[in-house]
């Protein structure tokens, strides 16, 4: 049996999804993991360091650095310790994930090491860590408040040959609708 890997990118961008009409699939097959993962991260790039509906152009998602910007206040030195750590997820936190995501769409390999596996929450989203994945999503009043991102990878260390994903919704708080982006490289065997 040969080996190949399928690169599956679902997309609204550069503009928001109104309805699954907005949505466009590119789907490439490749011969190895090399020109596979060169191909997402070059794809990524592009998008990630373009001015469109989700990007500002210099690899940040511009509504999650708002939600972060407006949401919370900076983390103060005084602040209960238990408070910042067990489970709350806090602007440093969300700043974290942020700068780690610029990386990731720049091609960059890299741990996660100010983020601790875990289940973060606040009253609008949660975050579950794992050592190499990350899920953020609207969580108890933030759904019915607007507030239903995705982002959900395991993009952030590709050294290895296996499958990744990262799922990108922005919905945080904004107009009824959102920027959407779901990329997947998959290893597949032809018969």
């Amino acid at each position: 049996m040969n080996e190949c890997w399928v690169l599956t990118i679902k997309t609204s961008l550069p503009n928001t999804c109104e309805s699954y009409a907005d949505m466009r699939t590119d789907c490439r097959v490749f011969d190895s993991f090399g020109k596979a993962k060169a191909a997402l991260r070059e794809t990524l790039k592009s998008l990630a360091f373009t001015r469109n509906a989700m990007f500002d152009g210099e690899g940040k998602m511009k509504y999650f650095e708002s939600y972060i910007e407006d949401s919370w206040e900076d983390d103060e030195p005084e602040e209960d310790e238990e408070f910042r750590y067990n489970g709350c997820l806090t602007a440093s936190r969300l700043r974290t994930l942020q700068a780690a995501l610029t990386k990731v769409f720049a091609g960059e390999d890299i741990s996660l090491p100010l983020l601790e596996d875990g289940d973060y929450m606040d009253g609008m989203l949660a975050m579950e860590v794992h050592t190499n994945s990350v899920q953020l999503m609207g969580w108890d009043d933030g759904p019915c408040n607007g507030y239903e991102p995705l982002i959900a990878t395991n993009m952030f260390n590709m050294v290895k040959e296996g499958d990744y994903y990262l799922y990108l919704d922005d919905m945080f708080g904004k107009d009824d609708c959102s920027a959407e982006l779901y990329v997947d490289l998959k290893k597949a065997e032809i018969q």
